[in-house]
C-alpha cells in the first residue's frame, strides 16, 4: 500500500457564532447548531441506503457522536447554579483544502 503525503492550505475562518447568550438562550442554539448537523447525517444515511441498500457506518457513528455530545453539553448547562449566567459561544469553521 502507498503512503500519500497530504498537503493542508487553510482557506479561512468563518465566525457563526460569537456572542453572550442567557442559559435558556445557550441551550437553544447549541441544541440547535447540533440538531442540524444530525439532520445532515441522517439524510446523508437516508441517501446511502437508498443507493447501496446498507447504511453509511460513518454518518451512523457520526449521529451518535453528536447525540452524545448534546447530552453531555446540556448536561453541564442544566449544572449552571445561577440560571440568570450569561455565556459566552463562539464557534468558528475553518475550511482547508487537502492534497493529496
Amino acid at each position: 500500500m502507498s503512503e500519500f503525503k497530504q498537503i493542508v492550505q487553510k482557506m479561512s475562518g468563518f465566525n457563526l457564532i460569537d456572542g453572550h447568550f442567557e442559559l435558556e438562550e445557550a441551550k437553544e442554539l447549541t441544541s440547535a447548531f447540533i440538531d442540524k448537523k444530525i439532520n445532515f447525517h441522517e439524510l446523508k444515511n437516508f441517501s446511502h441506503r437508498v443507493r447501496f441498500g446498507k447504511d453509511d457506518e460513518n454518518s451512523i457513528n457520526k449521529i451518535e457522536e453528536l447525540k452524545k455530545t448534546k447530552e453531555h453539553i446540556i448536561k453541564h448547562l442544566n449544572q449552571t447554579e445561577n440560571p440568570e449566567q450569561k455565556l459566552r459561544i463562539n464557534a468558528i469553521m475553518t475550511i482547508e483544502y487537502i492534497a493529496e
